[in-house]
């Protein structure tokens, strides 16, 4: 995935079309950013930045490496490809880390509540079971952002089940 990543910002880097693109990059990082109701310094604290990085990020004022878009994509609780239009080719089973990260929180905290702690094999199906869902959701409306708590009862018919 990365790899492919990495291709299109090279080859958009030596087009004609290149601003085009930086700008439509720019426009879904501050849309990504108002739809997960932060503020440009709840995003830079989250990041670990100053508020005018997050500003020339947003302004493309500086270059933006992928791991930057992976750590925006984990704030903004959404995957990586949301960044890109629909021309990049990214396959269902080719998401990020950081989702699968906060997949597995979100059902550690469902675990952690029940008297019985799940087997190994449950919390894994459970965990893969809101990746899915998730995915199902972005396939409908890629600007919806991660919210692990709506999956709880999710979460608890899975560990139960």
């Amino acid at each position: 995935m990365f790899a492919k990543l990495l291709k299109l910002l090279h080859d958009v880097k030596h087009t004609c079309c290149f601003r085009i693109h930086r700008m439509e990059l720019k426009e879904r990082l501050q849309q990504a950013r108002k739809h997960s109701g932060k503020s440009m310094d709840q995003v830079a604290q989250d990041l670990g930045l100053s508020r005018i990085q997050v500003w020339r990020m947003e302004k493309n004022a500086e270059a933006i490496t992928v791991k930057r878009l992976q750590e925006l994509a984990a704030v903004y609780g959404r995957p990586i490809q949301s960044f890109f239009d629909d021309k990049v080719e990214i396959s269902e089973s080719e998401i990020s880390y950081q989702i699968i990260g906060i997949a597995i929180e979100a059902v550690e905290a469902v675990a952690s509540k029940m008297d019985e702690r799940p087997s190994t094999e449950a919390f894994r199906a459970a965990a893969i079971a809101v990746i899915r869902a998730q995915q199902k959701r972005w396939a409908e409306n890629p600007n919806l952002r991660f919210k692990p708590e709506e999956f709880t009862v999710f979460i608890e018919r899975e560990l139960n089940s």
